[in-house]
């Protein structure tokens, strides 16, 4: 592959906001390591809750990736915490190193003995006895002995206990960690796990296949003003998911669109983050307090903004166009709507998200990040999958329904113990009452239902005639049922999330002033997180002034890949060298033309014709010559980019293996 190496120009428009990622990174990436070490702490608690005394195989499944960078940080970490705080006797085993059974078998004893030999030499000054031979059949044996030694130096540091109290021998887990499992063969595994099942009655065995990674859920929350908007996340989310699972390439793009927010947009001063021991809106002030005018002319460039003035009337407009001060009040107003926004929308999109993955089919998504791209993309409120899930909503039982309102509950509940919130306790105290009023109903609903049914057999009763029947029947239905006091509640408690949703989950480009919060340019994440090494090649190929940043067009400075790539672009499959190299050749003379021309050579006025001459003849014949080799060169750097092949079929011809348009 090519590596092109330029030196950009410096931005002019950016000058005070060049130092606000340097504040909020730091908040980004430990919200992230807090998510990454409960995740694995997780993993161990769930490793120590193994039963030694299982019959079958007790097996982990993390579900993995295909990320090496994460799947090493992430084994490394289990793999110490497994020897600290589970057990001694481990394994961690790769594909590259387990081909076959057999080498798979010695891996596995190997590292195993190799481990708690260490372990115990560091506990008790000296190693247990090795195997003779590395086998299957030996590890139970060898297993015994290690604990009852164990057992007998733990008994002999003791001294306290009588010779009749034995202490319980305790058994150790062994734990075979398969770090890349979708790389091993599958015949191998097989064959390995019928080994190990003969002798689960003699040792405590444990799996642990692959390795999971997460995307991070660092954005969905209200802490951080610096939001991603839907192009940008949406590219991140789909490289995470469609081709690596890779949360540290999902922290690099992250990070390097927050870069890229603060380097460009000089109005993310105002999406900095505060300190903590700051109020949010003393922040707002003292940012706002400190816009120059030019700052504010930009302000009042924005979509947003703009679109908020055109529904003001005419008075206002003329203050907020012409008066600076008057801006900066609006825009410390506007910010602050922003932030309170914040504030009622992550919780309501978690409650919308608990909602809908307990309705059939998901409406809205399985995950929690593809109901946030929903609301990012457009107002959730008004799409067909949010109406269709709330008529589903509207036709749940009472404990479904008392199961969704206690699921939202207790997402509100949490955000309300973070951060105290009026809204956010009016909301949380409002579903509350619904849900007791919906369980008060569970014995009146059966009693209506009754009432009902008594209703009906009365006036059957009283039917002795044919005809009155048929009457009785058209009248029935022609009358409409009353709904039952459930019925009524139920469309309160829908009506009433449905309203919620849509005041406090809308989308967020239609808050005024929401460009200074939200990066949105995925044109320039696109080209150097995604990025597409042949067609960066095909570019620098064509236009190398493109990454080299030289505004001069400079032919003599022309690379020969890049002249030998044009002359190549006009011909077919099989290219023959001979022709190929004459125009390689024609075309790096009209490059070299001025180096030719420049060169001045002083001669006597005696043999000057003479002279003059011979030399231009032998300056061709050496330009010929380094032209043919820098056209080999040239092939050769093709070939290895994998534009050409050498034919098979002809000699002195070579292939072209892509095509350009």
């Amino acid at each position: 592959m090519g590596c092109f190496a330029f030196n950009a120009l410096p931005n002019k428009k950016t000058k005070s906001s060049q130092t606000g990622d340097d504040n909020l990174w730091p908040l980004l990436r430990g919200e992230n390591g807090k998510s990454r070490d409960t995740r694995r702490r997780y993993y161990v608690q769930s490793l120590n809750q193994i039963n030694s005394e299982a019959e079958l195989i007790p097996t982990a499944v993390i579900v993995a990736g295909v990320n090496m960078p994460d799947n090493t940080v992430l084994f490394d970490h289990l793999t110490t915490q497994i020897q600290d705080t589970v057990t001694p006797m481990f394994a961690r085993l790769k594909s590259k190193d387990c081909q076959t059974t057999q080498k798979l078998v010695k891996s596995f004893l190997t590292q195993v003995l190799d481990n708690t030999n260490n372990q115990i030499s560091e506990l008790h000054g000296e190693a247990t006895s090795k195997m003779i031979q590395y086998s299957m059949f030996e590890l139970p044996d060898w297993y015994n002995y290690v604990i009852e030694t164990l057992h007998k130096k733990n008994k002999q540091r003791r001294g306290r206990k009588r010779k009749n109290q034995q202490a319980e021998i305790e058994k150790p887990v062994i734990i075979i960690v398969f770090e890349d499992f979708e790389s091993f063969s599958s015949k191998v595994i097989l064959d390995f796990v019928k080994i190990c099942s003969y002798y689960t009655c003699k040792l405590p065995l444990a799996f642990v296949f692959g390795i999971a990674t997460s995307v991070s859920a660092v954005l969905l929350t209200p802490k951080y003003r610096f939001k991603l908007g839907f192009k940008p996340l949406s590219l991140l989310v789909d490289n995470f998911f469609c081709h690596d699972f890779s949360v540290s390439s999902f922290m690099s793009g992250l990070k390097y669109a927050m870069m890229e927010h603060y380097y460009s947009n000089e109005l993310s001063i105002l999406s900095m983050s505060c300190e903590t021991s700051q109020d949010i809106t003393a922040t707002l002030k003292q940012q706002t307090k400190a816009l120059s005018h030019e700052q504010l002319e930009l302000i009042r460039m924005l979509p947003s903004f703009r679109r908020y003035v055109d529904g003001l009337p005419g008075k206002v407009q003329k203050q907020l166009i012409l008066e600076d001060k008057v801006l900066k009040d609006q825009v410390l107003e506007l910010l602050i709507n922003i932030e309170q926004y914040h504030q009622l929308f992550f919780p309501m999109l978690r409650c919308l998200d608990a909602i809908t993955n307990i309705l059939p089919r998901h409406p809205l998504g399985r995950l929690t990040i593809e109901v946030y791209l929903r609301c990012l993309q457009s107002d959730i409120a008004e799409e067909e999958d949010f109406k269709d899930s709330m008529k589903l909503l509207g036709s749940t039982c009472i404990e479904e329904l008392s199961s969704l309102l206690t699921s939202c509950i207790q997402v509100l509940e949490e955000d309300a113990n973070i951060r105290s919130n009026s809204l956010l306790s009016e909301i949380l105290n409002t579903l509350t009452n619904l849900l007791t009023k919906l369980r008060t109903l569970s014995d009146g609903s059966e009693q209506d239902k009754e009432l009902e049914e008594n209703r009906t057999e009365h006036g059957h009763d009283q039917i002795t005639d044919r005809f009155k029947l048929q009457e009785r029947l058209r009248q029935l239905s022609k009358r409409k049922r009353n709904p039952t006091r459930f019925e009524i509640c139920r469309c309160e408690v829908v009506d009433k999330l449905t309203t919620l949703f849509k005041k406090y989950a809308k989308c967020p480009s239609e808050m005024p002033l929401f460009e200074i919060c939200y990066y949105d340019s995925v044109s320039v994440l696109k080209q150097h997180v995604a990025a597409s090494p042949r067609m960066a090649i095909q570019r620098a190929l064509s236009n190398f002034t493109f990454y080299l940043k030289d505004d001069e067009d400079d032919q003599e400075q022309t690379p020969d890949i890049c002249i030998a790539h044009q002359t190549l672009a006009d011909r077919k499959k099989l290219v023959n060298l001979q022709d190929w190299m004459q125009d390689f050749i024609h075309e790096a003379k009209f490059v070299d033309s001025k180096v030719l021309c420049s060169s001045k050579t002083k001669l006597t006025h005696k043999h000057k014709h003479k002279n003059k001459q011979q030399q231009y003849q032998q300056q061709q014949e050496q330009h010929e010559q380094e032209l043919q080799m820098r056209f080999m060169r040239a092939v050769s750097e093709l070939q290895f980019l994998g534009f050409v092949k050498y034919s098979k079929r002809k000699s002195n011809y070579v292939s072209r293996l892509t095509w350009i348009g």
